[in-house]
């Protein structure tokens, strides 16, 4: 049996907005799974947003809107762009560290 192949998903520049601060860049993704696809009798319509920023890397909101599990949001809901304390990187008091030193074993090759 050959897989379904996925349909590619519409992709729109949604522009920049600011979210706590942080300029972001949004683009929305709408995929269409057709009727009789997975057993629908209707096409199936799911968009999700994406709000990410360049400076960190990283999405700030991700809206999904699906009708099979409803509608999702997550979203940065504080930051600091402090150092963390080096403490939490810390092992806890009484954690022993150990070392170990690693041996190369050779494997027959099969021929």
């Amino acid at each position: 049996m050959v897989p379904a192949q996925r349909s590619k998903p519409q992709v729109e520049d949604l522009g920049a907005t600011s979210i706590q601060g942080i300029e972001v860049r949004g683009k929305r993704l709408t995929r269409t799974t057709p009727a009789g696809e997975m057993g629908n009798d209707h096409p199936i319509v799911s968009v999700t947003e994406y709000w990410s920023s360049a400076q960190f890397g990283l999405t700030l909101r991700e809206v999904t809107d699906d009708p099979r599990i409803g509608k999702r949001t997550r979203e940065l809901t504080s930051r600091t762009a402090a150092e963390p304390d080096p403490s939490v990187f810390q092992p806890p008091e009484g954690y022993e560290i150990t070392e170990e030193t690693m041996h190369q074993v050779e494997c027959p090759r099969p021929q």
